[in-house]
């Protein structure tokens, strides 16, 4: 038997919680927002630079640049120098830091 829910059901169900909840959620995205905006991003770990590489060299249209041929002054954490400069984390992060640079300058 197949049981049908009709529309009379469907609008005494409440809602009150529902939408408590996706208020509080909005609001907690809207202040995440709007702290960004106010308070710019500086990286401070090192993985974080490896990261702003990745999104840097996805925006330049490249998986991967160049090694330079003085590589040794650029030696740090989590970033491969040869054969390619690149980060050395899968390239996720760096995707959405790109469509965040990308989406909103």
């Amino acid at each position: 038997m197949s049981e049908t829910v009709s529309w009379g059901s469907f609008l005494k169900i409440d809602w009150g919680w529902r939408l408590a909840l996706l208020a509080i959620g909005s609001l907690a995205v809207f202040l995440a927002a709007l702290v960004g905006w106010w308070i710019p991003f500086v990286p401070r770990i090192h993985d974080e630079f490896s990261n702003l590489l990745a999104a840097d060299t996805l925006l330049h249209g490249r998986l991967a640049n160049s090694a330079p041929e003085l590589w040794q002054p650029f030696q740090s954490f989590h970033i491969i120098l040869q054969p390619a400069y690149a980060s050395k984390y899968p390239l996720a992060p760096g995707a959405f830091t790109a469509l965040g640079w990308l989406g909103l300058g």
